[in-house]
């Protein structure tokens, strides 16, 4: 396992060939002259992904002056997809590179071992212990930020009785999580969809979490400084948080071409994504290839019309393109990347009849422009623990 110098984050190739460790041996020197003028140097650094840019800092200690100096002008980082590791794997969970097409390892506080991702946000993870334990955690720096823990979360059972598995009981089985903006201090806000689709929050020091609702919460969005939570119906509604949560419908009508397929809605999954100020709302269609697994089929996309207080359809993305999974959505401008092309959508499982599943087999990437799937190979992407889940760094 390469070690990085001082505060470099502890990051190592994984072999995705060989499935072993792959070891580089980097000795440090003092300095080495650069004859390039410093914009130059300033240049090159905006064009280097995560991984370059820890590989170019540990090179020496001029170089490593240079790149703090250049993280403030770092662009958006391509995410990596992360993968829980398996619990003999000395809390090293991995983390695919789409630009590099391999599987990374990162040491993780030993707090995460064993632990499962529900949501990934502003450069954090949010995690959740077989005990319980609710913490945010910065995967990069180590830090870690204490949430309330899981008996907190308001219990909504209704008679029924759930089916046990290691993370709890169902009814407060935390679904997906996701921080409103980065944590400073005590100064944040996680929101949660949990028991399936009721909504809970709560604020850096809270002891307890405070439940929102029950409103078959399908996914939710931080846009335009409000939050937005979609329904099974496509109703778009808006939370407004405090000691009384108040929730109002936007009285936006569903897309005509969804309403009449209404009945296939258990084969769908909703996200809201922003992409260049607009909120799109984007459903995939999934077809079963048993009980215990689905294969994504088809995306369709709209775009919030609020004037005309609808959705309207969109053939083209442009040069954009979306990232979605269980956990969170977001878009980039494809021309920033080298290597990637535009009016796609890259997606990860998000679905599972059984918690604690690590298939790795609903993994790709759709192309808008002939409703084309290229899935990606999943020989050396392994999950064991948690469905695979976007991350990206945050300088």
């Amino acid at each position: 396992m390469a070690t990085l110098p001082n505060d470099s984050s502890i990051i190592a190739p994984y072999s995705t060939t060989y499935g072993a460790n792959r070891i580089i041996n980097c000795q440090v020197v003092e300095n080495i002259t650069v004859a390039l003028p410093e914009d130059i140097m300033m240049l090159i650094i905006s064009k280097l992904d995560l991984l370059d840019f820890h590989c170019f800092s540990s090179v020496c200690k001029s170089w490593k002056s240079i790149a703090i100096a250049a993280k403030k002008i770092m662009p958006p980082q391509l995410p990596l997809l992360m993968l829980s590791s398996s619990e003999d794997q000395d809390h090293h969970d991995g983390f695919f590179s789409l630009s590099h097409n391999k599987v990374f390892r990162l040491k993780l506080p030993p707090e995460v071992d064993g632990a499962r991702c529900c949501g990934s946000t502003w450069g954090w993870l949010v995690m959740v212990t077989k005990l319980g334990r609710h913490f945010l955690l910065n995967p990069l720096s180590g830090d870690l930020i204490e949430l309330p823990p899981k008996a907190t979360l308001p219990a909504h059972r209704q008679g029924v009785i759930y089916k046990l598995h290691k993370f709890g009981s169902f009814y407060n089985y935390i679904r997906k999580a996701m921080l409103l903006s980065p944590p400073i201090a005590d100064d944040f806000v996680v929101i949660v969809i949990y028991c399936g689709k009721r909504l809970a929050f709560c604020r850096g020091g809270d002891e307890t979490w405070t439940a929102i609702g029950y409103m078959e919460t399908e996914d939710i969005i931080f846009y335009h400084g409000k939050l937005y939570a979609i329904n099974r119906g496509f109703n778009l509604i808006t939370v407004e948080l405090g000691p009384r949560p108040k929730v109002t419908s936007c009285s936006i009508a569903p897309p005509s071409t969804e309403a009449s397929n209404f009945f296939i809605l258990s084969k769908i999954s909703v996200y809201l994504v922003e992409c260049l100020g607009e909120l799109l709302m984007v459903i995939r269609y999934r077809k079963f290839v048993d009980s215990n697994m689905s294969k994504t089929s088809m995306f369709n996309i709209f775009k919030l019309n609020t004037e005309g207080k609808c959705w309207t359809k969109v053939k083209d993305l442009g040069d954009q393109m979306l990232f979605i999974d269980k956990s969170n959505g977001f878009s980039l401008s494809a021309p920033d990347y080298f290597g990637f092309r535009g009016n796609c959508i890259y997606f990860t499982d998000d679905f599972s009849s059984k918690f604690g599943s690590t298939t790795c087999k609903n993994l790709g990437v759709f192309r808008l422009e002939d409703n084309y799937i290229e899935f990606f190979s999943s020989n050396y992407l392994h999950s064991y623990l948690y469905l695979p889940i976007w991350f990206t760094p945050i300088w």
